[in-house]
């Protein structure tokens, strides 16, 4: 998602992101994401206490190593331990991780813990067996842009203009689309990508190699269908004259984006400022213009489920499971609202 650009009178988008994906081989377990942003405490995340991915910042949304030693010691190895018990084996089974050649990563002899491995594969072969670039980020991405694109244009079927829209889609709204973009991820695609690397890793009912490579290019061809279809049937120009090519162009811009920038030694002695310092340097790449400040009560939270409810009801596409989702949040607001009130009452 680094630098998506948009034509048709659209300009460059400021913000940028670095996200940090992990999948096992056989399908079964995806890592909690790890985003990289440039802003340290943007606005649009002051209040929220819980997000969908692990969220990290510095100047550049670039990995580091300090990020990578951060997200393999608190996040791959608990999750992944956490996941091995659950899949019934040994406390003390062996992981391995596979890594690319990237410059954040550390050497592999510093990377060993709790029967923990990494191995590096070869150089100059990511694009040819590196899971995650056999179709798992490419997955992902088209996902997302796919949700920020209807976004746009529904959007600018109400009314905005394409540049507010941009103004009001903050990083908050791509941490959640592309945290779900990966929840989406099937297990078809995860055990696929496995292939070239690991040719035994075909399970049944799985696509053929060939196969899959023509699955993904419909699927793309599909989405892309649909979108022109839809940015054609509204009256903006601004959108109204998007192409294939004009959507092609959103799914490839960032396939050759960097996601590790070198530092200089100035760079380098800059990463020991205090918190305030990088914050106030951070913020002034933050185009975030929602205000947090004013906080919904709980009945008005509660109302707004109700709301919702009552409309998904009414979609055919939307299971009851998901569904019963809403009614579970709704339920957890009513007992705190339940439980606020006691304490309330205990203090008269």
């Amino acid at each position: 998602m680094a630098n998506e650009r948009l034509p048709v009178d659209l300009k460059d988008a400021k913000q940028r992101l670095t996200v940090l994906g992990c999948a096992n081989a056989a399908g079964t377990h995806k890592i909690k994401l790890a985003v990289i942003g440039k802003s340290l405490n943007p606005k649009c995340l002051k209040d929220v206490g819980n997000l969908p991915v692990h969220y990290y910042a510095n100047k550049k949304a670039s990995v580091t190593r300090e990020i990578f030693f951060d997200w393999l010691n608190k996040h791959f190895v608990p999750a992944a331990r956490a996941h091995c018990k659950q899949a019934g084996l040994e406390d003390n089974c062996k992981i391995l991780l596979f890594l690319d050649n990237c410059s954040a990563h550390p050497p592999p002899e510093l990377l060993v813990k709790s029967n923990v491995f990494s191995i590096y594969l070869p150089p100059n072969v990511t694009s040819v067996i590196q899971p995650c670039d056999q179709g798992i980020l490419r997955s992902m991405k088209s996902k997302y842009k796919q949700f920020f694109l209807n976004s746009m244009l529904a959007s600018v079927n109400r009314g905005l203009k394409i540049q507010d829209f941009l103004k009001e889609f903050s990083l908050k709204d791509a941490i959640y689309a592309v945290a779900n973009a990966w929840n989406d991820i099937d297990k078809s695609t995860l055990t696929n990508a496995w292939h070239r690397l690991w040719a035994t890793m075909m399970f049944e009912n799985d696509l053929a190699d060939e196969d899959f490579e023509g699955y993904k290019d419909s699927n793309e061809k599909m989405m892309i269908s649909k979108l022109i279809t839809y940015a054609k049937s509204l009256s903006a120009e601004s959108v109204n004259k998007l192409e294939e090519a004009d959507i092609e162009e959103i799914l490839n811009i960032d396939n050759d984006a960097p996601v590790v920038h070198p530092l200089s030694e100035g760079e380098i002695a800059k990463m020991g400022l205090c918190a305030e310092q990088q914050e106030e340097d951070s913020s002034s790449n933050d185009d975030d213009t929602v205000s947090t400040d004013e906080k919904l009560s709980t009945d008005h939270m509660v109302e707004m489920c109700d709301q919702l409810i009552a409309g998904l009801e009414q979609c055919a596409f939307v299971s009851k499971q998901e569904i019963m989702v809403i009614y579970s949040i709704k339920e957890k607001l009513l007992r705190q609202k339940s439980v606020q009130r006691t304490q309330m009452l205990g203090k008269v």
